[in-house]
């Protein structure tokens, strides 16, 4: 793969779209590359919940008796005992865009760091931070682009001009 060298030293712009993968990065270190294992996030933790350190009973109930499961139940508590989500960013279409959901901002940082140093090619990041509370699920969005994501990875703050809302799930 051929790459050339942006005016940041390390945003670099790739022939291929599917250089970001859909990963878990667990919070020891722990890598599921779900392209490998044809799975998706959600049932993938439902699958091994000893792995995710969660217990999905309630929601497995749900499952089977209504036909429903609640995904952002089950994806929040995984990213809730320090585990990231990252996958390719499907809403936008846009190549080199990753989507990156997680608990807090230091974890953020660290799935950032982690797509960079495996030489996976960005240009922005749209993130997503989950908090579980006791009346549901809390999500802030941020879209981080060029010098946005390059001050929060030197700095370790969000801006405060990007495009940032909240959305509150009842769990």
């Amino acid at each position: 793969m051929v790459c050339t060298s942006d005016f940041r030293r390390w945003i670099r712009l790739c022939e291929n779209e599917e250089d970001i993968p859909r990963l878990w990065l667990g919070p020891k270190g722990e890598v599921i590359d779900l392209d490998v294992e044809d799975d998706s996030h959600s049932y993938y933790v439902l699958s091994h919940e000893d792995v995710f350190g969660v217990s999905l009973d309630a929601e497995r109930k749900d499952w089977e008796n209504e036909g429903e499961l609640d995904y952002d139940t089950i994806l929040a508590k995984a990213e809730q005992n320090g585990w990231i989500r990252i996958s390719r960013d499907v809403m936008r279409r846009q190549p080199h865009v990753a989507a990156i959901s997680t608990n807090n901002v230091r974890n953020l940082q660290r799935g950032i760091r982690w797509l960079l140093e495996h030489g996976i090619a960005l240009i922005g990041v749209d993130a997503e931070i989950e908090v579980v509370q006791q009346h549901g699920i809390s999500r802030r969005f941020y879209e981080l682009y060029s010098t946005d994501l390059d001050a929060f990875l030197q700095r370790g703050f969000l801006p405060r001009h990007s495009s940032a809302y909240d959305i509150r799930k009842k769990t």
